[in-house]
């Protein structure tokens, strides 16, 4: 390509019209030769090497005003067929120039340019060519500024120049990477894309085309699951699959649809926005291209977010690539475990906490612990009037209406004793199903591994329990509903075996439509891994705690110390030990012990203090059930066979020690025994304080009950002996 330098009249230079840079514009139309001269088409040239407001030039404005006109880039200029010269190279200078002369014209600031030097522009001539590759030398030329340059047009303008180097000008693919100093790679790729963005162009959507999504395009041609699911073909530039072709189209596009109106037998135009609208998103959608739920899913909500989400492909690809991560990281500290610092065993804890919960044995369920309880009927709860179990285990259509402070249930094994306690609990607990788990958990002695099938397998009916109570002037009825569901919101459902599903609805007695509350949560079990408790807000009725001789509370008996220490009624329990069981014990303290707290006992037999552990169960038994009434105050405590481990002689003063803490914190209790001595022993309470019932199974097995007030029940204990049991 030869060249000349030669000085010219900057009116004398035509901006190119065809200028690679316009080709992306909706706005742009080819010119030919014979037309590049006309007015309008150099104003329109000249707008669009300007830009809004200048933006396009304004750096160059500003640099001729400072600098001058420079000699190192020069413009490049060839001439037409009548002798014009159209610029090659360096229209946007040339559009600078022409609008730092119109401002000269206006009288405006040019800074230390003159007048005269737009008059003497020195330009680079390019020469016809013997052997006629003009346009090609122009085209490298071009590319060599402005696709490997500092000043890069688009990648839609550099792969349109590559383009048509390979097919106007007939160079190889190696000339041109060579030429061009680029990969043959990335020539590769911007002719795929330049031949996807071709086929959407021609499609029903080609319309809505625009420069910023050609990275959506360029993502497509790099990812292979996306290219082997168009059954691309490279070699046609065509995509084998029309339906995928079409539907991905469609996913980068606004859609327009139609919808009628019933009511005037009108057609309502309804636009629904692209699902994809950058180029990250081609490659979660990679991710689950062959997922067709999760398509489907994508398309009928148009959210790839939400598909991606919850995609089985995604979800089991992450959790391969997970694993592979976890075991290399794992043997690396393995390898580098003389290492491990003992302030980062915790962590080693937490960690191997975490993976129990991932895959822990036999699918246990673990301790579920919901946060932010709140008592619905703090401080005016009362205790029940009216109990109704609808079903809950062998308890079916059982109405108490004659409830007292104290509730005494007695009756042979079997009669459904415990199953009232625990029907009261729950009920307690309102939608609180952590607290239905764990009775399940001790009853079935589960204290490490909670198989979730064993909850599965024996919750063979539904539970409906009610409760009715004074609430200040008002009567409410507390409603618990725990029904067993297969719920159709669970979408990964390999292992799946079943939801426990809570309803807790409270209401006025006098307005059975007036709903106090309502409160749902969902347990959903698996047999591989731990359960999802599901909940927006969890509510209990009031205080509540379940005690038994076969079931361990410590951490809930830590938790009921440390108010009894703070709240000043340690003393009471301390002085009825003193006085019933062991006059010379000091103290009971809680000791933390560093990785745990434990009660140690002081007395005046022992020079040290003495793990309470050490001391009988009847001790044990009578501190945790008297410190649990002080936890469960303005509310409910069930003790579960209460004269276990206690000695006869010491039932009495233990009774009427209850009732005294009972009345003083305001809480009902409901006691199970089949022990005629405790039976005796709590006719002893205050008339108006106790009612004891008989459970027993009827003829054809039901559980019934007989009930006697407690005056009367002291009168017949007095005259005949009588045994209720």
């Amino acid at each position: 390509m030869e060249t000349t330098s030669i000085r010219v009249k900057l009116g004398d230079l035509l901006l190119d019209p065809n200028n690679y840079r316009f080709i992306d514009r909706s706005d742009y139309t080819p010119v030919s030769a014979e037309h590049i001269a006309d007015e309008r088409v150099q104003k329109r040239t000249l707008d669009f090497l300007r830009g809004k407001s200048y933006e396009n030039i304004e750096d160059l404005i500003n640099s001729f005003k400072t600098n001058g006109i420079l000699k190192q880039d020069p413009i490049q200029a060839k001439r037409t067929s009548n002798g014009q010269l159209v610029v090659i190279e360096g229209n946007r200078r040339t559009a600078a120039l022409k609008t730092l002369q119109d401002r000269n014209a206006r009288n405006l600031d040019i800074g230390i340019l003159q007048p005269e030097d737009f008059d003497n522009i020195e330009i680079i001539e390019i020469q016809p060519s013997s052997s006629g590759s003009d346009r090609k030398q122009e085209l490298i030329a071009m590319g060599l500024n402005h696709i490997g340059g500092k000043k890069r047009w688009s990648p839609l303008n550099q792969a349109q120049l590559v383009y048509d180097l390979l097919h106007q000008c007939d160079m190889k693919e190696d000339d041109v990477c060579a030429s061009l100093g680029i990969s043959k790679q990335l020539l590769k790729r911007s002719q795929r894309t330049l031949g996807l963005i071709s086929r959407y162009k021609q499609s029903d959507f080609g319309d809505q085309f625009t420069t910023t999504m050609y990275s959506i395009f360029e993502e497509i041609m790099k990812t292979p699951d996306i290219k082997g699911w168009l059954k691309w073909n490279d070699a046609e530039m065509s995509c084998g699959n029309a339906v995928n072709e079409e539907k991905l189209f469609s996913w980068i596009s606004r859609i327009e649809d139609s919808e009628t109106s019933d009511d005037f037998d009108s057609e309502m135009r309804i636009l629904s926005e692209p699902i994809i609208t950058k180029s990250t998103d081609i490659r979660n959608l990679a991710k689950f291209i062959n997922d067709k739920k999760a398509i489907a899913e994508m398309e009928a909500k148009r959210d790839l977010v939400n598909a991606f989400a919850n995609s089985t492909a995604v979800g089991k690809n992450e959790v391969k690539s997970a694993l592979q991560n976890l075991e290399i990281d794992l043997k690396k500290l393995k390898k580098s475990s003389d290492y491990i610092e003992l302030k980062q065993v915790a962590k080693l804890n937490e960690c191997k906490e975490l993976l129990r919960s991932l895959a822990p044995d036999n699918g246990s369920i673990p301790r579920l612990n919901p946060t932010n309880i709140h008592n619905i009927d703090e401080g005016v709860f009362n205790g029940f009037d009216v109990l109704d179990i609808g079903d809950y285990r062998c308890l079916s259509n059982i109405e108490l209406d004659r409830l007292s402070r104290i509730n005494l249930f007695v009756g042979q094994n079997n009669s459904g004793k415990t199953s009232m306690l625990e029907a009261v609990y729950i009920l307690s607990q309102l939608n609180d199903l952590s607290s239905f788990i764990e009775l399940e958990r001790l009853r079935g002695k589960f204290y490490d591994h909670f198989d979730p099938r064993w909850v599965s397998r024996i919750f063979n009916s539904d539970i409906y329990l009610h409760g009715r109570y004074a609430a200040g002037n008002n009567t409410n009825v507390a409603n618990v509903a725990i029904i067993k569901d297969d719920s159709d919101s669970v979408q990964n459902r390999t292992g799946y075996l079943t939801t426990l599903r809570c309803e807790a609805i409270g209401t006025e007695n006098s307005h059975e439509d007036a709903v106090l509350y309502d409160y749902n949560s969902e347990l959903r079990l698996y047999s591989y891994k731990w359960p999802e408790f599901i909940y927006s807000k969890m509510v209990h009725l009031c205080s509540a705690s379940f005690t038994s001789p076969y079931r361990n509370n410590d951490e809930l008996l830590k938790i009921a110390h440390r108010m009894a220490v703070q709240n000043g009624y340690i003393q009471d329990i301390l002085n009825f030990i003193r006085r019933e069981m062991d006059s010379q014990i000091m103290d009971i303290q809680l000791v933390d012990m560093g990785a745990e707290s434990r009660f140690f006992v002081t007395s005046t037999r022992h020079d040290r203090g003495i793990d309470l552990t050490k001391y009988g169960e009847g001790m044990q038994r009578v501190f945790e059930i008297a410190l649990l009434i002080g936890l469960c105050q303005n509310g409910i405590l069930c003790v579960d066979e209460v004269d276990s481990a206690i000695h006869t002689a010491l039932l009495k003063p233990f009774a009427l020690f209850l009732d005294s803490l009972a009345e003083r914190f305001n809480v009902q209790l409901y006691i199970s025994t089949h022990s005629k001595e405790c039976i005796d022993a709590f006719s002893a309470v205050p008339d108006n304080r106790l009612m004891a019932y008989h459970l027993f199974r009827d003829e054809n097995g039901k559980v019934d009950y007989k009930f006697i007030e407690g005056k009367r029940l002291r009168e017949l204990v007095a005259s005949i002996n009588i045994d209720i049991r």
